[in-house]
């Protein structure tokens, strides 16, 4: 799986600039205003994620995290924010599928 992994990302970490932590904090707003009720502690780093992935105009995002994944709400304040941004929206899915995806799936 790490083989396929760097032939598939960049081979270094994308730093959190200015751009990725506003577009997180306005998901987060978003998010609030309509009824997302986990704090910002704990949800934060998967607006990150969403926000890096947006502006890098990913395709996917393979996270087998359940807030992430499972969230409907702030996948719509993601979609909303995007929107009226005019950003693209990166579709959220499991490691398992993106094996599959890739060709790596054992079955």
């Amino acid at each position: 799986m790490l083989t396929a992994y760097d032939r598939i990302v960049l081979q270094k970490p994308i730093p959190l600039s200015k751009q990725i932590e506003n577009l997180a904090s306005a998901y987060y707003a978003e998010y609030k205003v309509i009824g997302g009720n986990v704090g910002k502690k704990r949800i934060i780093n998967d607006c990150r994620i969403l926000a890096c992935a947006s502006l890098k105009g990913c395709q996917i995002i393979a996270s087998d995290d359940s807030h992430m994944r499972e969230s409907s709400k702030l996948v719509a304040a993601r979609d909303r924010i995007n929107a009226r941004k005019g950003i693209g929206l990166p579709r959220i899915i499991t490691y398992s599928r993106l094996k599959n995806i890739i060709g790596l799936s054992s079955a």
